[in-house]
């Protein structure tokens, strides 16, 4: 990464452009690099060094951000795109939130998914991976970013989750594929992967939009047998299985049925985490998401729900996380409906985790987590350029995350104001 290396600029002018900052996290674990230069061509980084004083070839594009850190695209790894906006509208309970919105027209939630898209993009998110949306809103939001008819993050979906009857994400509006038994469970996957699913999610227990009269996070509701058909006809298909869990009965359940991810995972003991720890299984906690369920119920007035949770659920789970963390397991950054990515990770680091690690569970470790660590989620030659520019370093201070200056997307520059940009002729 020395000077012999920028020298190869001078027999590459196909490149499509430069980027030259203050400071550049490379590699899976985020080593700091000091006056660098990145190379993209064709979407992906193809060189990655210090500039040490020399200059590209004439006529290579370069986008200068003097004083800034260029870091790898944010993920979120758990989204409910079409509802995203409930987080920056304030005064909003999630449970009348989320249902006004679901029981929306298709085409107009569809509308709402793209606004939240374009918001995700402004706060450095360029992966979002979606864990249910009703009319597999979030199926179409990914093809019509793929397809460029508007700008968004990448997007991985899991279609519609399946729960059962009854169960989470149905009580007010069908936001999952209700199935009973195994072999309707099994049907129900095969269902969505057909339709065009990356992953699967279940919902293996209650949780907090129908609590206290319709749900509740200890509910254990997909029986072991409807865990095992969901699982195995996944992975039989090459799709791996997340799972809504947040009791300890539920977490249990999921992974001796041989899950892949706990979402939530409130009731995390050290024995459940060694166990995941063991078998490879993550853990995306979403605790912005679940704290601020409670905080909004408890500025509606549920005094009495919001104590219960704030106890059991959001002081628990952080215990869960710390336990995690101990246990080695691998966690990733995500946000559910009402939850902030930036404080998310600031969350992490609030629980005991270093800075490094924790900007890592919304970057290298989310690419672990869905499968595409091989390509993208660092800054490395042959990744994806996908690329976060702040306006100083998170190292220093993880809330400099919100500091956005830029983004890029397989090498297209999709936030930030074209002043960055020169030509050198």
């Amino acid at each position: 990464r020395g000077k012999g290396r920028w020298q190869e600029i001078d027999t590459m002018p196909e490149l499509d452009f430069i980027i030259e900052a203050q400071l550049a996290l490379v590699g899976a674990d985020l080593q700091e690099l000091s006056d660098p230069m990145l190379g993209v061509k064709d979407g992906r980084i193809v060189l990655i060094g210090p500039r040490d004083g020399q200059e590209p070839k004439a006529g290579v594009k370069v986008f200068r951000f003097p004083g800034c850190t260029v870091m790898p695209g944010l993920w979120n790894l758990h989204v409910h795109i079409q509802r995203r906006h409930l987080a920056r509208s304030e005064g909003t309970t999630f449970r009348g939130g989320a249902a006004e919105v679901e029981n929306q027209p298709p085409a107009l939630k569809a509308i709402y998914a793209a606004v939240n898209a374009k918001a995700e993009l402004n706060s450095g998110v360029t992966t979002i991976r979606d864990c249910s949306s009703g009319d597999h809103i979030s199926m179409h939001l990914r093809r019509a970013v793929e397809a460029g008819m508007l700008s968004g993050p990448r997007v991985i979906s899991c279609g519609m989750g399946i729960a059962s009857t009854g169960g989470h994400e149905t009580h007010m509006y069908k936001g999952a594929v209700e199935a009973d038994g195994p072999d309707e469970v099994a049907k129900a996957v095969r269902n969505e992967i057909k339709l065009g699913a990356d992953f699967i999610k279940l919902m293996a227990s209650g949780g907090l939009g129908g609590f206290p009269d319709r749900e509740s996070p200890r509910r254990v509701e997909m029986t072991d047998v409807e865990l095992a058909a969901a699982i195995s006809q996944a992975h039989a298909r090459d799709r791996s299985v997340t799972a809504h869990a947040m009791g300890e009965a539920s977490i249990r359940a999921c992974i001796n049925a041989g899950i892949d991810g706990i979402e939530h995972g409130v009731e995390l003991t050290s024995e459940l985490a060694a166990m995941m720890k063991q078998r490879n299984v993550y853990f995306v906690p979403t605790a912005s998401g679940v704290s601020a369920v409670v905080e909004r119920m408890r500025s509606a007035g549920k005094t009495q729900a919001s104590e219960y949770l704030h106890e059991h659920v959001v002081q628990a789970q952080r215990r869960s996380i710390r336990t995690a963390m101990d246990s080695g397991v691998l966690i990733g950054a995500g946000t559910d409906t009402l939850g902030d990515i930036v404080r998310e990770v600031v969350t992490f680091g609030e629980l005991g985790m270093d800075r490094r690690d924790a900007l890592k569970t919304a970057t290298s470790n989310a690419a672990l987590i869905c499968r595409r660590g091989d390509r993208t989620g660092q800054l490395s030659p042959g990744f994806d350029a996908d690329i976060l520019v702040t306006g100083n370093s998170p190292l220093e201070d993880l809330n400099h995350l919100r500091r956005v200056a830029a983004v890029f997307i397989g090498g297209h520059i999709v936030v930030g104001d074209s002043a960055w940009k020169s030509e050198r002729e």
